[in-house]
Protein backbone atom coordinates (compact mmCIF):
# COMPACT_ATOMS: atom_id res chain seq x y z
CA UNK A 1 0.00 0.00 0.00
CA UNK A 2 1.06 3.37 -0.81
CA UNK A 3 1.55 6.09 1.50
CA UNK A 4 1.45 9.84 0.93
CA UNK A 5 2.87 12.47 3.36
CA UNK A 6 1.20 15.77 4.23
CA UNK A 7 1.43 17.91 1.59
CA UNK A 8 2.64 15.66 -1.20
CA UNK A 9 0.78 16.13 -4.44
CA UNK A 10 -1.63 13.42 -5.33
CA UNK A 11 -3.90 12.91 -8.61
CA UNK A 12 -7.87 11.80 -7.13
CA UNK A 13 -10.28 11.38 -10.31
CA UNK A 14 -7.93 12.56 -12.57
CA UNK A 15 -7.50 15.73 -10.89
CA UNK A 16 -4.73 17.60 -8.89
CA UNK A 17 -4.89 17.64 -5.05
CA UNK A 18 -2.47 17.96 -1.80
CA UNK A 19 -2.39 15.75 1.34
CA UNK A 20 -3.58 17.69 4.28
CA UNK A 21 -3.90 14.62 7.02
CA UNK A 22 -3.42 11.39 7.04
CA UNK A 23 -3.02 8.16 6.68
CA UNK A 24 -5.61 7.46 8.94
CA UNK A 25 -8.44 4.26 9.11
CA UNK A 26 -11.45 5.31 7.42
CA UNK A 27 -15.10 4.29 6.37
CA UNK A 28 -16.18 2.40 9.02
CA UNK A 29 -12.84 1.05 9.13
CA UNK A 30 -12.66 -0.72 5.53
CA UNK A 31 -9.69 1.07 4.67
CA UNK A 32 -7.06 3.62 4.99
CA UNK A 33 -7.84 7.15 3.74
CA UNK A 34 -6.68 10.66 3.68
CA UNK A 35 -7.84 13.99 3.88
CA UNK A 36 -7.35 15.92 0.39
CA UNK A 37 -7.27 19.70 -0.39
CA UNK A 38 -8.16 20.62 -4.18
CA UNK A 39 -8.77 23.88 -6.13
CA UNK A 40 -10.65 27.23 -3.79
CA UNK A 41 -9.45 25.32 -0.87
CA UNK A 42 -12.43 22.04 -0.30
CA UNK A 43 -11.53 19.15 1.22
CA UNK A 44 -12.45 15.63 0.34
CA UNK A 45 -12.14 12.53 2.02
CA UNK A 46 -10.67 9.60 -0.23
CA UNK A 47 -9.29 6.49 0.23
CA UNK A 48 -5.80 5.50 -0.05
CA UNK A 49 -6.37 2.87 -2.90
CA UNK A 50 -8.21 6.26 -5.06
CA UNK A 51 -5.04 8.30 -4.79
CA UNK A 52 -2.18 7.92 -7.31
CA UNK A 53 0.97 10.04 -7.27
CA UNK A 54 0.67 13.10 -9.08
CA UNK A 55 3.20 13.73 -12.19
CA UNK A 56 6.24 16.35 -11.35
CA UNK A 57 4.51 18.22 -13.69
CA UNK A 58 1.54 19.78 -15.45
CA UNK A 59 0.36 21.45 -18.79
CA UNK A 60 0.84 25.01 -18.50
CA UNK A 61 2.76 24.50 -15.62
CA UNK A 62 5.76 27.46 -15.71
CA UNK A 63 9.22 26.31 -14.98
CA UNK A 64 12.58 27.23 -15.12
CA UNK A 65 14.43 24.53 -16.84
CA UNK A 66 18.86 24.55 -16.93
CA UNK A 67 18.74 27.00 -14.15
CA UNK A 68 18.10 29.78 -17.19
CA UNK A 69 15.17 29.54 -19.15
CA UNK A 70 11.71 30.21 -18.22
CA UNK A 71 8.85 28.09 -20.64
CA UNK A 72 5.77 26.46 -19.72
CA UNK A 73 5.15 22.61 -19.63
CA UNK A 74 3.33 21.53 -23.00
CA UNK A 75 3.22 17.51 -22.32
CA UNK A 76 5.13 14.16 -20.82
CA UNK A 77 6.64 13.29 -18.89
CA UNK A 78 8.62 10.90 -21.57
CA UNK A 79 10.96 8.10 -20.74
CA UNK A 80 14.56 8.78 -21.57
CA UNK A 81 17.56 7.13 -20.94
CA UNK A 82 18.23 10.11 -18.55
CA UNK A 83 15.00 9.59 -17.06
CA UNK A 84 11.91 11.11 -17.15
CA UNK A 85 12.11 14.59 -19.41
CA UNK A 86 9.54 17.12 -20.36
CA UNK A 87 8.25 18.85 -23.83
CA UNK A 88 8.81 22.65 -22.65
CA UNK A 89 7.87 25.60 -24.99
CA UNK A 90 9.56 29.11 -24.06
CA UNK A 91 8.31 32.38 -24.49
CA UNK A 92 9.56 33.25 -27.82
CA UNK A 93 8.14 29.81 -29.30
CA UNK A 94 10.49 27.79 -28.97
CA UNK A 95 10.78 23.99 -27.19
CA UNK A 96 12.85 22.13 -25.40
CA UNK A 97 13.01 18.61 -24.60
CA UNK A 98 13.72 19.09 -20.72
CA UNK A 99 14.88 16.82 -18.55
CA UNK A 100 13.15 16.80 -14.90
CA UNK A 101 16.16 17.08 -13.03
CA UNK A 102 16.62 20.15 -14.81
CA UNK A 103 13.52 21.97 -13.88
CA UNK A 104 12.18 24.28 -11.23
CA UNK A 105 8.54 25.20 -10.58
CA UNK A 106 8.37 28.88 -10.88
CA UNK A 107 5.85 30.52 -8.09
CA UNK A 108 3.78 32.83 -10.41
CA UNK A 109 2.82 34.48 -6.84
CA UNK A 110 6.67 35.26 -6.36
CA UNK A 111 7.72 38.65 -7.32
CA UNK A 112 9.90 39.39 -10.18
CA UNK A 113 13.10 37.21 -10.15
CA UNK A 114 15.98 38.93 -8.80
CA UNK A 115 18.25 35.65 -8.96
CA UNK A 116 18.76 33.04 -10.83
CA UNK A 117 20.57 29.61 -10.20
CA UNK A 118 23.26 27.92 -13.14
CA UNK A 119 25.27 24.33 -11.74
CA UNK A 120 24.62 25.27 -8.16
CA UNK A 121 25.92 28.80 -7.77
CA UNK A 122 23.25 32.00 -7.61
CA UNK A 123 23.79 35.01 -9.46
CA UNK A 124 21.97 38.26 -8.93
CA UNK A 125 20.63 40.20 -11.53
CA UNK A 126 22.16 43.50 -12.22
CA UNK A 127 25.12 42.62 -10.40
CA UNK A 128 28.39 42.78 -11.97
CA UNK A 129 30.65 39.72 -11.92
CA UNK A 130 34.30 39.10 -12.67
CA UNK A 131 35.15 36.12 -15.21
CA UNK A 132 38.96 33.88 -14.63
CA UNK A 133 40.43 36.82 -17.47
CA UNK A 134 39.30 40.16 -15.56
CA UNK A 135 36.45 40.81 -17.61
CA UNK A 136 33.21 41.93 -16.05
CA UNK A 137 29.90 41.07 -16.83
CA UNK A 138 25.74 41.84 -15.29
CA UNK A 139 23.40 39.68 -15.76
CA UNK A 140 19.78 40.29 -17.03
CA UNK A 141 16.79 39.00 -17.54
CA UNK A 142 14.81 39.03 -20.98
CA UNK A 143 12.27 36.87 -22.79
CA UNK A 144 12.01 34.27 -20.93
CA UNK A 145 16.46 33.79 -20.48
CA UNK A 146 19.18 35.07 -18.15
CA UNK A 147 21.50 36.83 -20.41
CA UNK A 148 25.07 38.67 -19.69
CA UNK A 149 26.86 41.89 -21.27
CA UNK A 150 29.94 43.49 -20.40
CA UNK A 151 28.91 46.67 -18.18
CA UNK A 152 30.03 48.60 -21.35
CA UNK A 153 28.18 47.17 -23.93
CA UNK A 154 26.03 48.60 -25.95
CA UNK A 155 22.24 48.06 -26.69
CA UNK A 156 23.60 46.48 -29.69
CA UNK A 157 25.82 44.36 -28.76
CA UNK A 158 25.73 40.40 -28.76
CA UNK A 159 24.18 39.14 -25.76
CA UNK A 160 25.36 35.35 -24.07
CA UNK A 161 23.29 33.15 -22.03
CA UNK A 162 24.23 32.48 -18.51
CA UNK A 163 24.79 29.67 -18.76
CA UNK A 164 27.44 29.99 -21.87
CA UNK A 165 28.95 33.01 -20.09
CA UNK A 166 29.37 30.58 -17.12
CA UNK A 167 30.67 27.61 -18.78
CA UNK A 168 33.41 29.14 -21.03
CA UNK A 169 34.53 32.37 -18.88
CA UNK A 170 33.44 30.89 -15.44
CA UNK A 171 34.15 30.81 -12.31
CA UNK A 172 32.73 33.94 -12.29
CA UNK A 173 33.24 36.01 -8.77
CA UNK A 174 30.95 38.80 -7.37
CA UNK A 175 32.72 41.96 -7.29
Amino acid sequence: MTEYKVDEKVMFCGVPYSIVYGPFTAFAGDCTGYLIRGEHDRHYMARTSDLEKAPAYVKGQRVCIFGSSLGFVESGPYEHRTGPCWLVKDSDGFYSFAPEDYMKPVDERAPAQKTTEYAGKVYELGVEYEDKDGDRWVFYFRNGHFYGREPEATEDSMDDSLAYVAERYGPLKRV
